[in-house]
């Protein structure tokens, strides 16, 4: 059984989320600390504003990375969750 997918579709959506969330806030995390926060309120500025750029500036590196995901699970399956890492 692929140790990605369980056979389960819902450990999919998981996995996706986890992989996007974590691609997401790595990039957030990085614009948020670039220069030193001093209040409570500029890090929930800085956070939104994060976010927005979001739609406006990142959505090819989310496709790309949507598709990553989407591939990974592909192999997995046809491999029966065997080894398939060196054909990506």
């Amino acid at each position: 059984m692929c140790p990605i997918f369980n056979g389960y579709e819902n450990t999919v959506v998981r996995i996706w989320s986890y992989r996007l969330d974590f691609f997401l806030w790595g990039w957030m995390k990085r614009e948020v600390y670039k220069e030193k926060l001093n209040t409570k309120e500029e890090l929930v500025a800085r956070i939104m504003n994060s976010a927005a750029l979001i739609k406006q500036e990142r959505q090819d590196d989310l496709r790309r990375a949507e598709r990553t995901v989407a591939k990974r699970v592909e192999k997995c399956i046809e491999f029966d969750g065997g080894i398939f890492e060196h054909l990506l």
